[in-house]
């Protein structure tokens, strides 16, 4: 295996040696953080060997939806998807406005049906049961009764 390579700033192009890694790495975490190595191996990047998610998120359609209804997980009434969106979005912030305006306050808005609670291709597109295609890293996860944010389904 080739010596793992890295960026020192995500804009550039100046690579330096991992020395400290091998490549092969693994993810855990749990709720929100349990989510996230899902996620990263729904997209099939190179290296990610095994991950634990724990009490993860698999569909945000049924993280925000009960039987089509709105059922706030976060605790605030009326939550939606676009009040994740506000509360995780980061970047350069010059394209920020571009990004509220084009994702969150259209696509977002549009996408979300809040007059049905319908499952449609938006909320496919945001489920990583319909991603796993892509997914080459091994997987233990586990769930629990405890966590009413993330609440176990069966699909």
């Amino acid at each position: 295996m080739a010596e793992p390579k890295a960026l020192p700033h995500r804009d550039g192009n100046e690579e330096v040696y991992a020395t400290w890694t091998t490549g092969k790495v693994g993810m855990t975490g749990t709720s929100y953080n349990g989510t996230l190595p899902i996620a990263a191996a729904t997209t099939g990047v190179q290296g990610l060997e095994a991950i634990i998610p724990i009490a993860p998120n698999t569909s945000y359609y049924h993280y925000y939806r009960s039987n089509g209804l709105v059922r706030s997980p976060g605790g605030y009434l009326g939550e939606d998807i676009d009040v994740l969106y506000d509360f995780i979005h980061s970047g350069d912030e010059s394209k920020r406005a571009y990004s509220n305006r084009t994702i969150r306050d259209n696509d977002m808005r549009n996408g979300m049906d809040r007059l049905t609670g319908d499952y449609n291709d938006f909320w496919a597109s945001r489920d990583y049961l319909n991603q796993m295609e892509n997914m080459t890293a091994a997987l233990l996860m586990s769930h629990g009764f405890n966590d009413w944010n993330v609440m176990p389904r069966a699909q």
